[in-house]
């Protein structure tokens, strides 16, 4: 269970819970309210935390550029080997797809990703660093434990949009199997 998803129980437990008090007891509804503000923490906390993640994945990226990119890819650094599990055409369509600005990578197409596991989609985006959305990409079934484990990560710990992309800089336009990024 994600963090999302437990938040989201935690608020319909208490509002059930809200719901069988006797409203005339202020001390019930008093323990209510401190409920509600203390998850409402919790939350601000886990969104502050993911996007803190982000950052530092983003930051620590092996790829923030077009040179950084043709230089990985020229390199015999095994990170780029999954790549290779693109076909010929995919790859190139990928590669092809990729934007870059002065803070890392601002767009990509998600389209061929789709095909990979959720393992090879982390690695994939974990060179730009963007792993953390992985789970929202990839759309075949997991066949290990690690795949079923990126399949519960957080969907929305991904600093990236998806069906969007970088159309301007901070501006994100809707467009079909692309991913406009924080970096935008």
């Amino acid at each position: 269970m994600n963090l999302k998803t437990l938040a989201s129980s935690f608020v319909m437990v208490a509002s059930l819970t809200a719901s069988t008090m006797n409203p005339a007891s202020a001390k019930n509804a008093n323990e209510l309210d401190a409920r509600r503000d203390d998850l409402s923490l919790a939350m601000d906390l886990i969104e502050q935390d993911q996007a803190l993640r982000t950052r530092i994945d983003m930051n620590l990226a092996a790829v923030k550029s077009h040179s950084d990119l043709n230089a990985l890819l020229q390199s015999k650094d095994g990170r780029v080997a999954v790549l290779q599990r693109l076909t010929p055409r995919d790859r190139k369509a990928f590669l092809s797809s990729l934007k870059f600005n002065e803070r890392g990578l601002t767009e990509f197409d998600i389209a061929v990703l789709r095909s990979l596991s959720p393992s090879d989609v982390y690695k994939v985006l974990g060179l730009f660093g963007l792993q953390g959305g992985s789970g929202k990409i990839s759309e075949s079934l997991g066949e290990t434990d690690t795949d079923t484990l990126i399949d519960t990560l957080p969907k929305m710990q991904a600093g990236f949009l998806l069906d969007f992309r970088c159309a301007d800089r901070g501006t994100c336009s809707f467009e079909t199997s692309k991913a406009c990024t924080s970096n935008c």
